[in-house]
């Protein structure tokens, strides 16, 4: 009879970027912040958000010296530890660097069987095309990782969940924990007529401005729920400056179905 293996989604994280070859380590998000400023090494830093704590994305945002943003990677299941962390370690590899998996407690204390993540066969980068010699340093690193993340094709599989309303007016913009609250308050405000779509980042940073422009075409209000005090809504009203974008944060604790339900269905919809 097969033995299956049950383990944390914290565990699971760490076993499937390990099992990848990357140099991996775990660390609670005040561990991770104190590294601040230092140079990035390639591995995985798999980190977790303990309980009644800020998810502090801004700060992990700045994580590395000169303004550079990490890979930074917020998954939602069981699961997507597993897949998310395995294609954090081939990324951290490939491009010589350091990824971050981030682990909010709810999920880091889901419970799964421990499955090997999907094979993904990474290949060889190309040579990067010249850069202008007149970027500073930090510029350099940060377009430096940019286009390796466009070169590497692991990282297709991080592109966002859309789940979209036809002629969707609102927009639910939702990472880690509170993507089964955001889920769950599209869906009842669906029930009652209103168009609302629904857009589950699993990438953080670099943020992913492609995906979410794509994703706001035609909308009027966006929602962006997050278990801090409001940071990630601030990136989203500059990069959607003409929309009315609208937090709907929590600390301490887990964003609530209710809470997002009221910021859409409260919210005036004058403009």
């Amino acid at each position: 009879m097969k033995q299956t293996t049950t383990m944390t989604a914290l565990d699971a994280a760490a076993q499937a970027a390990t099992q990848a070859g990357a140099e991996t380590e775990c660390m609670t998000l005040d561990q991770c912040l104190r590294r601040r400023g230092q140079g990035p090494r390639p591995g995985v830093l798999v980190v977790r958000v303990e309980p009644g704590q800020a998810t502090d994305v801004a700060a992990l945002r700045w994580l590395a010296p000169g303004g550079v943003s990490p890979l930074v990677l917020a998954p939602s299941t069981f699961g997507e530890s597993i897949e998310l962390a395995a294609r954090a370690a081939l990324f951290a590899k490939l491009a010589q660097t350091t990824t971050v998996v981030l682990l909010e407690h709810e999920i880091a204390e889901l419970e799964g069987t421990w499955r090997p993540p999907d094979q993904v066969k990474p290949g060889a980068l190309a040579p990067l095309p010249p850069l202008d010699p007149l970027l500073s340093a930090p510029e350099r690193d940060l377009r430096t990782l940019a286009l390796r993340m466009e070169q590497a094709p692991l990282l297709s599989r991080f592109e966002p969940d859309l789940d979209a309303a036809a002629k969707a007016e609102w927009l639910v913009i939702s990472f880690g924990s509170a993507c089964d609250a955001a889920r769950a308050a599209a869906s009842q405000a669906r029930a009652t007529g209103q168009r609302v779509g629904h857009l589950m980042l699993q990438t953080l940073w670099p943020l992913p401005e492609a995906p979410i422009l794509h994703a706001a075409r035609g909308v009027k209000h966006v929602v962006v729920p997050e278990r801090n005090l409001g940071q990630y809504v601030h990136e989203i009203r500059r990069l959607l400056p003409t929309l009315m974008v609208i937090p709907a944060h929590a600390v301490p604790g887990p964003v609530s179905t209710a809470l997002i339900l009221d910021r859409l269905q409260k919210t005036p919809r004058c403009c």
